[in-house]
């Protein structure tokens, strides 16, 4: 073999194999710091192999089964390195969302702690919907087509609703089964007009807007929804439940149906993209919204939204256009967002290789490869066939845990948290006068070190600081690296100490209500 196609296939190897760390480390809690290593050597091989590629063009393949071999693998290594660029971008989606929600995100679950010990998390469910068929209703345009053939669902099958859908389905005279909700941000219209008090049960994500919890639900269930960060909330109290998300709720509901054991699952109002340029069902809380695309078919920006969305997605915002297979053929425009929803759902739907019966009857919008495209009615004549009770199952879960008990564990912790934010207080105040100190006096660095170890151990029982300061540590830890004991690694070094502890001063207030609220009715 020619020695620049043998460099090609060796740098193909390595990127390969760390495409597929990086796919491993994704859905591994607290593997923040190995992430971005394997995210900085993946852009450095991905430099090698550029050069090691134009080296190599013009080689010749050798002949006969050692050629076909060689190609082979090359082909497997693209493809692998594809999977691993399509995970790098859902890691940098979701930490772009961190840095701008990470507060919000620690915030909210400290301050959903008594709710999260009064009612259970939805791995109570595990199994419980065996065999049984189950609908997600999204908000997509298509929605307007057969949103009135879901009535034939009830009773025969579990309805979850996104809660961007609620209000066009409280429109249609439809009550789901569940609603869902996840984003910590503030999406509390989409409850506005929607007869919660209805609801089988209201399943919130554990960082979701704690004014979510005093909705009129008559049940409750709580998830970890978002790439483990919400989930040490559980801790001690239950199991870990993380479930793998592609970042869109839809996402978020089909892998807890696949836990529950439903099948088929049913896609409905799931276009993932803008047909006619609409972003949502008319009838939803945000049905004038639509999708300009620029004339140069490149760029999309939102227009026409309401009052409550332009808080959310803020006005001009402008989106790099994408375009995925579409429902009946040809392709049709999605956006960045929308898409890894689709793409998540593709590798879902190949992952579970026919063990799950999948349908999306959408009747519009994106085409999921390998799920069955069927109309509603038709799934409805398949699968709507057996009446069940989904309020006795929700009765099981719901009203089978010891609140008393739960409430005590979490008290405990919340306890613990109050005393580690006085340590870390006390501590970070110490790191940064060391800090300010080392920059004239380097022989204070060592001293410096030992007190950020005793700040680590205080954070350990507060782990939901590290939520929110996670582009400020590696900040820190890439200046430190680059800087070694220069005044720029310190003054890294101090703006962490700063946001730790403006971080923490506003935890403390939280976890008081938490212990009041915890200490009630024991």
């Amino acid at each position: 073999m020619e020695p620049a196609l043998a460099n090609l296939c060796q740098c193909l190897d390595e990127f390969a194999g760390v495409s597929d760390a990086i796919r491993e480390a994704e859905h591994v809690p607290g593997a923040s710091e190995r992430i971005t290593e394997l995210l900085e050597r993946s852009e450095t091989l991905r430099a090698r192999l550029a050069k090691a590629n134009a080296a190599a063009a013009g080689c010749n393949v050798p002949p006969g089964s050692r050629g076909a071999a060689i190609l082979a693998t090359v082909r497997s290594c693209k493809s692998r390195i594809v999977a691993g660029d399509q995970a790098r971008e859902r890691i940098v989606s979701f930490r772009d969302t961190v840095n701008g929600a990470g507060t919000a995100f620690a915030m909210h679950v400290i301050a959903n702690l008594p709710p999260i010990a009064a009612w259970p998390s939805a791995a109570r469910l595990r199994g419980a919907f065996q065999g049984r068929p189950a609908v997600i209703v999204g908000a997509g345009p298509s929605l307007d087509k057969n949103i009135e053939v879901l009535h034939r669902f009830k009773g025969k099958a579990v309805i979850i609703a996104v809660s961007h859908s609620l209000l066009a389905l409280e429109r249609a005279g439809i009550v789901p089964d569940i609603a869902i909700a996840i984003d910590p941000a503030d999406i509390m219209h989409h409850f506005a007009g929607a007869s919660v008090d209805k609801l089988g049960a209201l399943l919130l994500a554990t960082s979701f807007d704690p004014r979510g919890f005093d909705l009129p639900a008559r049940r409750f269930l709580t998830v970890g929804a978002n790439a483990g960060l919400d989930t040490w909330a559980y801790r001690g109290l239950e199991e870990d439940i993380f479930i793998p998300t592609g970042g869109s709720v839809a996402n978020t509901a089909f892998s807890l149906l696949h836990l529950w054991g439903c099948n088929p699952i049913i896609l409905v109002g799931q276009d993932l993209s803008f047909p006619d340029g609409r972003y949502y069902a008319s009838t939803t809380c945000d049905g004038d919204a639509m999708f300009e695309v620029s004339p140069d078919g490149t760029k999309g920006r939102v227009t026409s939204r309401g009052e409550a969305s332009q808080k959310l997605y803020g006005p001009g915002t402008t989106h790099n256009v994408r375009r995925v297979p579409g429902y009946h053929g040809g392709e049709v425009v999605t956006d960045f967002g929308f898409h890894m929803a689709w793409k998540w759902f593709v590798d879902a739907t190949k992952n579970l290789d026919g063990r799950v019966t999948l349908l999306n009857c959408t009747e519009g919008g994106a085409r999921i490869e390998g799920m069955e495209h069927v109309k509603l009615e038709e799934a409805v004549t398949r699968y709507a066939t057996t009446a069940f009770s989904v309020e006795q199952v929700l009765d099981k879960a719901v009203w089978g845990i010891d609140r008393a008990a739960r409430k005590r564990l979490v008290l405990r912790r919340v306890k613990e948290m109050r005393t580690a934010v006085e340590r870390c207080l006390a501590q970070g105040k110490k790191c940064k006068a060391l800090a300010e100190r080392a920059k004239r006096r380097p022989e204070l660095l060592a001293q410096l070190g030992q007190a950020e170890a005793k700040l680590t151990s205080a954070l350990e029982s507060i782990e939901f600081v590290a939520t929110a300061v996670q582009r400020e540590i590696r900040a820190a830890l890439a200046l430190g690296k680059d800087a070694g004991s220069s005044a720029k690694g310190l003054d890294a070094s101090l703006r962490m100490y700063e946001v730790i502890t403006d971080v923490v001063l506003k935890t403390g207030p939280l976890l008081a209500v938490a212990e009041l609220k915890l200490t009630s009715g024991l």
